[in-house]
């Protein structure tokens, strides 16, 4: 089935003449490529369909005889947990590890500048999706299922304290307090270093706020004490506050696996140093973001990754307002990262589930040799 996704769960409602429906957003029908007489490929969301109304965005696309997809925008009731909940667990495991075929077909491999440029094309004018919205699909919908634990659906597995939280364990609008166990969504790439819509007019469609790929399940109080810092390990010696780690799926436990950096005593240049399992998580995000975000369309900075702390400092949270440049690093510790921590089967299937709902994919997950390519030799 090449240029498909491979056939996810789907919830079908038979119409006239015996026929099946499966509903898909319409940007599915555009970046998956749906092709005539192959089996249909569709993302869980697509049961939520029939919770509501139903609203046809283009012509009906027929995929064999006995099967119709057609594209929708908007619902009444997104159901999205609770269709989540009603999918059987071992389909978690299911999901394809590995891109289409065509995915990367126009690869231009000349030079280290070719292949920066042609990736950045493939990548570039994703599906934005919200940031919180009631019935609208958003950011938390998307990161429930990316960061799902595959122990249970119910579930997800944060980034930095590797704890499994219940969906309902989210952060609401009251806070963190200290002693919450609670979860919220980490911006890898700080918002606050060149997106931060805050400090615009941007409502929550801006792309690189809502881009999940740089968007993770975390701890709240784990996050905010991470805050806006670069990411670093130079000085092992300097760390002011260790934060640990749970044994979840045979990882983690230990109980200095992140750790807070005071790198200069007295300044605010604190870094943020990521427990092993999840470093090369961590950079390989921030290399996507790189490479995703040039500055060359409307709302979007120009993020480089630097080792240059002043330029990091510097960087403004308006940024993407005027598409100048932002900055975030350390590179040479994100690349160190990459290679101490590999890509595995979870990364891999976040790609794709990130993939069916934005329609891009983070090409350092599926191809990470071209890392060395792109940022190692800077």
């Amino acid at each position: 089935m090449p240029g498909l996704l491979s056939l996810l769960l789907t919830q079908r409602r038979s119409v006239g003449g015996g026929r099946q429906v499966l509903s898909t957003r319409g940007v599915f029908l555009r970046h998956v490529g749906f092709r005539k007489g192959a089996l249909v490929a569709v993302a869980f969301l697509c049961s939520i369909a029939f919770a509501g109304t139903l609203k046809v965005e283009a012509a009906p696309i027929v995929a064999d005889e006995d099967t119709v997809v057609v594209g929708y925008s908007e619902f009444a009731d997104l159901g999205v947990l609770e269709t989540w909940r009603q999918i059987d667990e071992g389909a978690f495991w299911s999901i394809p590890r590995t891109p289409p075929s065509d995915y990367y077909d126009e690869v231009d491999y000349t030079s280290a500048l070719a292949l920066r440029a042609s990736l950045h094309r493939i990548i570039s004018g994703h599906h934005v999706l919200c940031y919180s919205e009631e019935d609208v699909l958003d950011t938390w919908d998307v990161i429930s299922l990316a960061d799902a634990s595959p122990d249970s659906s119910q579930a997800v597995i944060d980034i930095y304290r590797n704890h499994v939280f219940d969906w309902d364990d989210r952060q609401s609008n009251n806070g963190c307090p200290s002693d919450a166990n609670l979860y919220n969504r980490e911006h890898a790439w700080p918002r606050a270093r060149g997106y931060d819509y805050n400090a615009g007019p941007t409502p929550s469609r801006n792309p690189a706020y809502t881009d999940c790929h740089c968007l993770f399940a975390c701890d709240c109080n784990y996050n905010r004490t991470r805050n806006d810092y670069p990411f670093a390990d130079e000085d092992l010696a300097s760390r002011s506050r260790s934060m640990p780690t749970d044994v979840t799926l045979g990882r983690g436990g230990r109980t200095d696996s992140n750790y807070l950096l005071d790198l200069v005593p007295g300044d605010s240049w604190d870094s943020w140093s990521v427990w092993e399992g999840r470093r090369g998580d961590i950079a390989r995000a921030l290399f996507y973001m790189a490479i995703r975000y040039e500055g060359d369309a409307d709302r979007e900075a120009d993020l480089e990754l630097t080792d240059c702390r002043e330029e990091i400092a510097g960087t403004q949270s308006d940024a993407y307002l005027t598409q100048s440049t932002a900055y975030m690093g350390l590179l040479s510790t994100l690349c160190r990262w990459h290679v101490q921590d590999p890509v595995d089967d979870l990364e891999r299937r976040r790609n794709t589930i990130v993939y069916l709902f934005q329609g891009n994919r983070n090409p350092f997950v599926d191809h990470p040799e071209w890392v060395g390519i792109l940022f190692s030799d800077q």
